[in-house]
């Protein structure tokens, strides 16, 4: 394949418009991780993407929770084609907007955004409003759950975004992919989608980067009788759609902190010594094992 062309195509402000791997994409390029990965790498964390979609076939149907600006929405949309769908969630104002452009300028009509909060009951979640022209890591923005925190609820330092269960919400023929990154809000999101889960028995692809809550959500997982896996692809990827082989993030070898899970039946290839069989697993305490 020939070398990509790393041109932008249009500016405006710090968001910029590109053509990447997947098709075109408009992002903000003060976005110290997404961003700048695509305005580099023309992908972001590409190893990710491409396990992800070597999962799926068309005619399937994927959920993604923490959607963000699409940049893996574009990938699961092609993958599954025409005639499969995909349903994105991101309750980030800013992040929503930017998912909703790079559906359209790629012409996914099989691809559904969602502006909803998704957890383990229904209600309201405050979301932090981002300096969008300022630099920052716009993927990592936790939310405020109003049921827990009324003093919360002012509108001046946060935007109110609906929060619902996946149970509520939908009603699949089939789901051959569940995908949440939901800042914290994982198991939360797993515990609402629990009918979901055991009726079309999805593959499972869930963050996990926070060891406090860890515990827990391996337990919830394990406990549906599915075999876990760590997946912990770096953001770098050497084979990128720019060919670019610098290196621009501030830490060496980051990478996402992700856990694949397999319902009874599904196997997934190479995860030979990745298996998670124990709440307590943690993926640091493997490095050097």
């Amino acid at each position: 394949m020939a070398k990509a062309d790393r041109k932008i195509i249009l500016e405006t402000g710090p968001n910029i418009l590109m053509r990447c791997r997947y098709g075109y994409m408009v992002f903000n390029r003060l976005d110290e991780y997404i961003g700048r990965s695509l305005e580099h790498y023309g992908e972001y964390n590409g190893a990710e993407g491409n396990f992800l979609c070597a999962m799926l076939s068309p005619g399937q149907t994927v959920v993604e929770v923490g959607a963000n600006i699409g940049t893996h929405t574009i990938a699961l949309g092609q993958a599954v084609g025409a005639t499969g769908q995909v349903i994105a969630f991101e309750p980030q104002a800013g992040a929503f907007q930017l998912l909703c452009a790079n559906v359209a300028l790629n012409n996914l009509s099989q691809v559904k955004t969602l502006a909803i909060a998704v957890g383990a009951k229904s209600g309201h979640i405050k979301m932090p409003r981002m300096d969008y022209t300022k630099p920052g890591n716009f993927g990592a923005v936790t939310a405020t759950d109003l049921s827990t925190a009324p003093s919360a609820a002012p509108h001046r330092d946060g935007d109110i975004v609906p929060l619902g269960r996946l149970d509520d919400m939908l009603r699949l023929k089939n789901c051959r992919l569940l995908k949440v990154d939901a800042e914290g809000m994982e198991l939360e999101t797993l515990q609402g989608a629990e009918t979901l889960i055991k009726q079309h028995q999805p593959i499972l692809y869930v963050e996990n980067d926070r060891k406090d809550k860890s515990p827990a959500l391996i337990s919830f997982i394990l406990g549906l009788g599915y075999s876990l896996y760590w997946h912990t692809p770096l953001l770098f990827h050497a084979d990128n759609f720019f060919e670019n082989d610098a290196y621009i993030f501030a830490r060496e070898r980051i990478a996402s902190i992700n856990m694949v899970a397999a319902p009874p039946g599904t196997v997934v290839a190479n995860m030979k010594g990745r298996e998670i069989t124990r709440p307590d697993d943690w993926w640091r305490d493997r490095l050097g094992k």
